[in-house]
C-alpha cells in the first residue's frame, strides 16, 4: 500500500511525500525490492539530489538490475552532474541493450553539443529526428548546431520548419538573426532580432540584441542606427572590448574621428594587445594630424606582431607627416616587399611624395608614370594628382596643368585640385584663369 500511494503522489509531482511513502516501503521489503530502489532513486533525481539518486541506483544495480532503463538512468544523473563523458559510456550501453528512442538519441546528442563535438551531436540528433519528425524544440536544436559548425543554409532550413510549427519566443528568433547575419541578409536579420527584442524577458537578451542590431547596421554603413543601438546597449550595463571598438568604428566612419577615439581608448584599456585596435587607433592619430601618438600606436601593433604591408605604410606615412622622410622610406621599403600585389597604387603613391621630401623628384616621376602606363592605372585620379603636385613642386607648372586638366576631366573637383589651378596659372602669369579658380576656392568655403 506504501508503493501505490507513493506512485500516485510521484504522479501528482508531488516527490516528496512520494519519497516519504517509498521509504516506509523499501524499509518493510529490507531495500530488496529493485524496482522500489529504482524508483526512489528516480524521485531524488527528479528532486535533483543526484548523490542520493547515485546511492539508490547502486543498490538496484546490486540487486541484479543492468538493463536499459539503470543505464539511461546513470546517464542522465551524470549528464546532468556534468560529467559528459561518463554519461555517454551509460547512455550508449543503455542503446546497446535496447532503448534506442528519441529521447536516449537526443540525450546523447546533448552530450556531444554540451563536449563541443558537433558533428557527433548532429548525428544523434538527426537519429531522433527520424522518430520524432515535428518536435519544434530538436528541430531548433538541430538548426543551432548546422550554426554552430558554420553550416547556415542548412540552419536556415530547419529553422524554417521550426517556424511552420509555431515557435515565436526570444530565443528561437535570436538563432534565427543569427542564422541569417551569418548568411549576410542583413535586413532580414535586423527584423528577426528586432521581433525577438519584443520578445526578450532578461536583460542580458536585450544587450545582446541590441548589439547584434547595431552590428548589422554598421555592416549595412547606416552608421546613425548602428550607433543609437549600440549605445543602448552600453546603457543598459555592457562596457567590453567589442562594444566600445564598435561604437568607435560607427563614429571613425562617419569621420567623427576624436569621438572615435573616445571609444578606442577605453577599449584599449581593457585590452592593450588587441592588434587590430593598435592599429587602428593609430590611423586615427594620423587623421587628426597627432603624428607621433600615431606612431607610438602602430609600432606598438608591430611588436606585438602584426606584420603586413597596411602596418608598415601606416608607420611610413606618420614619419613622413612627421617630417622624417629618410626613416619613412625604410618603413615604405618594408610595405612593399610586404604587399599581396604586384601594384599597390596606395604604396606607390606614398612612395613618390616622400621621395619628392627626398629631394628625389625625377625618382617619384619614373615610378608613378610606370604604374600609369598600365592599363588599369592610366585614368587614376590619385596618380595623376601626384605627377601634378611633383611638376608643380618643380615649377613646371605646364606639365603640372597636364595631369590636373586629366584628374578633373575624371571627377576631381574638391579644394586641393582648384588650389593647384590656381597656383599654376598665378606663376604662369595667366591672372584671369586663376582668378577664375580663386572663385571657386571661395565658393568651396576657403576664407584665406
Amino acid at each position: 500500500i506504501n508503493i501505490e500511494i507513493g506512485i500516485c503522489y510521484k504522479e501528482l509531482g508531488n516527490y516528496e511525500e512520494a519519497l516519504k511513502y517509498y521509504l516506509v516501503a523499501n524499509k518493510i521489503s529490507k531495500s530488496k525490492n529493485v524496482w522500489l530502489l529504482s524508483d526512489i532513486a528516480w524521485v531524488y533525481g527528479a528532486m535533483k539530489n543526484f548523490e542520493l539518486e547515485l546511492k539508490y541506483l547502486e543498490k538496484a544495480k546490486k540487486l541484479g538490475r543492468k538493463d536499459e532503463w539503470i543505464n539511461a538512468e546513470y546517464g542522465k544523473v551524470y549528464q546532468r552532474l556534468e560529467d559528459y563523458k561518463k554519461a555517454l559510456r551509460y547512455y550508449n550501453k543503455a542503446k546497446k541493450l535496447g532503448q534506442n528512442d528519441a529521447w536516449i538519441n537526443v540525450q546523447i546528442g546533448r552530450c556531444y553539443k554540451a563536449l563541443e563535438r558537433f558533428e557527433e551531436a548532429l548525428k544523434y540528433y538527426l537519429e531522433a529526428e527520424k522518430m520524432e519528425k515535428n518536435d519544434a524544440w530538436l528541430l531548433s536544436e538541430i538548426a543551432w548546431i548546422y550554426d554552430g559548425m558554420g553550416k547556415y543554409k542548412e540552419g536556415l532550413k530547419y529553422l524554417k520548419r521550426v517556424e511552420k510549427l509555431g515557435r515565436d519566443d526570444c530565443w528561437f528568433n535570436t538563432e534565427y538573426g543569427f542564422c541569417l547575419m551569418r548568411l549576410k541578409k542583413y535586413e532580414n536579420a535586423i527584423e528577426k532580432y528586432k521581433h525577438a527584442l519584443e520578445l526578450k524577458e532578461e536583460l542580458n537578451e536585450e544587450i545582446y540584441l541590441n548589439c547584434q542590431i547595431g552590428f548589422c547596421y554598421r555592416i549595412l554603413e547606416k552608421n546613425e542606427e548602428a550607433l543609437k543601438y549600440h549605445l543602448k546597449a552600453q546603457e543598459l550595463g555592457r562596457n567590453d572590448v567589442w562594444l566600445n571598438i564598435e561604437i568607435g568604428l560607427c563614429y571613425k566612419e562617419l569621420e567623427k574621428y576624436e569621438k572615435a577615439l573616445e571609444y578606442y581608448l577605453v577599449a584599449y584599456e581593457q585590452d592593450k594587445e588587441d592588434t587590430w585596435l593598435l592599429s587602428d587607433i593609430g590611423w586615427i592619430y594620423n587623421e587628426l594630424e597627432k603624428y607621433e601618438d600615431a606612431l607610438q600606436f602602430l609600432l606598438k601593433a608591430q611588436e606585438l606582431g602584426r606584420e603586413d604591408s597596411w602596418i608598415y605604410s601606416e608607420i611610413a606615412w606618420a614619419c613622413f607627416l612627421s617630417e622624417r622622410p629618410s626613416e619613412a622610406m625604410e618603413y615604405m621599403n618594408k610595405a612593399k616587399e610586404l604587399s599581396p600585389v604586384e601594384v599597390d597604387p596606395l604604396l606607390v603613391s606614398r612612395t613618390s611624395s616622400i621621395l619628392v621630401a627626398l629631394g628625389k623628384h625625377t625618382e617619384a616621376i619614373k615610378i608613378l608614370e610606370e604604374i600609369m602606363s598600365k592599363e588599369e592605372y592610366k585614368d587614376n585620379i590619385g596618380i595623376l594628382s601626384d605627377l601634378a603636385y611633383i611638376y608643380d613642386d618643380l615649377e613646371d607648372y605646364r606639365n603640372g596643368l597636364i595631369y590636373l586638366k586629366r584628374a578633373n576631366e575624371l571627377g576631381r573637383n574638391d579644394f586641393w585640385i582648384n588650389r593647384e589651378f590656381s597656383f599654376a596659372y598665378y606663376y604662369l602669369g595667366e591672372y584671369e584663369n586663376a582668378y577664375k579658380y580663386l572663385v571657386i576656392l571661395k565658393d568651396l568655403g576657403e576664407e584665406d
